[in-house]
Parts: C-alpha cells; sequence; structure tokens
C-alpha cells in the first residue's frame, strides 16, 4: 500500500472512530454513564486512537507529505495551515487526555459540559481537517507524485 492510499484509510478509520466519540457524547449528556474513566464509553480506547494513530498519521504527513510537496513548489499556506490544524487537535487531544486521566466525576454539571465541548472541538476540528485533506492535500499529492513518476 502506498502512502497515499495509507492516508485515504487512516482518514476512514479516524471518521470510524469520530462516529464513535459522536455516541459517547450522548451516553454523557443523557447520563448514561456517570464517571469518564473505563466505563461503557471504552474511552481508554480512544484516547490510545488519538495519542498514537491520529499523531503517527500527522507524522506521515508532516515527514514524508509535507516536504515532498514543499520541494515540488505546493502552496506552502496551505501546508503551514495543515500544520497549524495539527498542533491545535494535538492540544486538544492532550487538554482531553489530562482531562480523563484526572479520574474525575462528571456527575458535576460544569466538568461534564466542558468535557463534552472538548469532545465536541475534537470531532469538529477532526472531521474539518480530513475532509480538506481529502479534497485538496491528497489530490495535489497525487497529481505530484504522477508527474514525478514521468
Amino acid at each position: 500500500m502506498d502512502v497515499l492510499e495509507k492516508l485515504k484509510q487512516d482518514h476512514e478509520n479516524i471518521k470510524e472512530k469520530i462516529s464513535i466519540l459522536a455516541e459517547t457524547i450522548q451516553k454523557l449528556e443523557t447520563g448514561m454513564v456517570s464517571y469518564l474513566k473505563r466505563e461503557a464509553i471504552n474511552i481508554d480506547e480512544f484516547l490510545e486512537f488519538f495519542r498514537k494513530f491520529v499523531d503517527s498519521h500527522f507524522k506521515i504527513e508532516e515527514e514524508i507529505i509535507f516536504p515532498e510537496l514543499e520541494k515540488h513548489g505546493a502552496d506552502k499556506k496551505f501546508l503551514s495551515s495543515l500544520l497549524d490544524e495539527h498542533k491545535v487537535i494535538r492540544e486538544m487531544i492532550f487538554k482531553f487526555q489530562a482531562t480523563v486521566e484526572s479520574g474525575i466525576n462528571i456527575e458535576d454539571e460544569n466538568t461534564k459540559k466542558e468535557i463534552i465541548r472538548i469532545i465536541e472541538l475534537i470531532i469538529q476540528k477532526l472531521s474539518i481537517h480530513a475532509e480538506k485533506e481529502d479534497s485538496k492535500l491528497i489530490p495535489l499529492a497525487q497529481q505530484v507524485l504522477r508527474k514525478e513518476e514521468k
């Protein structure tokens, strides 16, 4: 599997996890769970996924795709915006991780709202980012790589 196919597959995996995470929000909002740690909603799995899978996906882009595109004259402003998005998403995941690992009781309404807000931001940012890469980055990379093969 080439690197661009891997990116596409990664995006599908990310979209699937985002869908499951959206269900988690519903459980939190309806009070189906009262603690945000290892109960019913498998938060540890999400943290592991976001920490390792999403980060390794970003590294492929940052260390392989972006430099190759830049070498071939791709729009530096566009690539910089993607890097900025990576930074923001990583920061949100770190905040989510720190909140979860504190083992807090989310029966407190303000705490529960903050956790839901963080999850919703992660979902929103990852969804928009993946769509931008699917619609702009991957086609650009395919075009550049095709030219290089000729």
